[in-house]
């Protein structure tokens, strides 16, 4: 059991260690910072069950948790859909065609063709998630149904279109 004294020389002497580890596993500064944080948060709030014999550890441990959770929520947030290597075949295609076409002009042509096989739903779901870059979160609270049914809409629909841009409409 950590008094307020000891949890705040606990912190004075971990702290600077604690942040160290989660700058190597997140390389960024301000997520580091935040991380370390809620794992001296936990702490305070664990205060009554912990002890001194293993807190380093505990803290190690509580941080590495913490990291690998915020590297899957950044991972959720910020996927898209990946084409196998496409990006750079059509980099390639696009830079041969650069003569005969505006690429803005080009990219609403293959975008319209693209969403021409998706239902409305599959449609609306397309833009809000990979066109706006809206979070799943904010997807489930649009269409006021559930974050999980919304990972699973997306799920599918990044299947369709991966089947789509393979087989119907290949790019240029």
């Amino acid at each position: 059991m950590l008094s307020k004294e000891e949890q705040n020389e606990l912190i004075a002497k971990y702290y600077d260690s604690v942040l160290d580890y989660c700058m190597r596993r997140l390389s960024s500064r301000d997520a580091a910072e935040e991380v370390t944080q809620d794992t001296f948060l936990l702490m305070t709030e664990k205060a009554a069950n912990l002890t001194n014999d293993f807190l380093k550890y505990w803290l190690t441990k509580v941080a590495e948790n913490k990291c690998n959770a915020y590297l899957r929520r950044v991972k959720r947030e910020n996927r898209h859909v990946h084409l196998d290597g496409l990006d750079v075949e059509a980099s390639v295609l696009l830079s041969n065609k650069v003569s005969d076409c505006s690429f803005g002009a080009y990219y609403e042509t293959y975008m319209a063709a693209m969403l021409s096989h998706l239902s409305p739903k599959e449609a609306y779901l397309c833009e809000l998630r990979f066109i706006k870059g809206y979070s799943p979160e904010r997807i489930a609270e649009i269409l006021q149904i559930k974050e999980s049914a919304v990972n699973t809409r997306v799920s599918r629909l990044k299947r369709k279109i991966e089947k789509i841009i393979r087989e119907e409409i290949p790019f240029l």
